[in-house]
């Protein structure tokens, strides 16, 4: 199990901190696990802000997915803990 911290537009910020969203499309550049904690920093035009919420446990992984991802792409669901 490994910490990612990970940044993340305003708006979707926004939607993971009250819960709207709970899944992500990623490069695959860190290894994605399940069981992987994540914490999300907002960024604000461009710039990360001190704000961040977490953690959060990566509950699913799908990569590979030839008919649906681009090539090093993974999806993934995570909830809070």
């Amino acid at each position: 199990m490994r910490l990612h911290r990970l940044t993340l537009a305003d708006d979707f910020f926004e939607s993971v901190k009250v819960g709207q969203k709970r899944f992500a499309i990623r490069l695959d550049d860190r290894n994605y696990s399940p069981g992987d904690l994540l914490m999300f920093h907002r960024v604000v035009d461009g710039v990360m802000s001190s704000e961040a919420v977490g953690p959060y446990c990566i509950t699913y992984l799908l990569k590979d997915w030839i008919d649906g991802l681009c090539d090093g792409y993974c999806a993934f669901s995570f909830e809070c803990l």
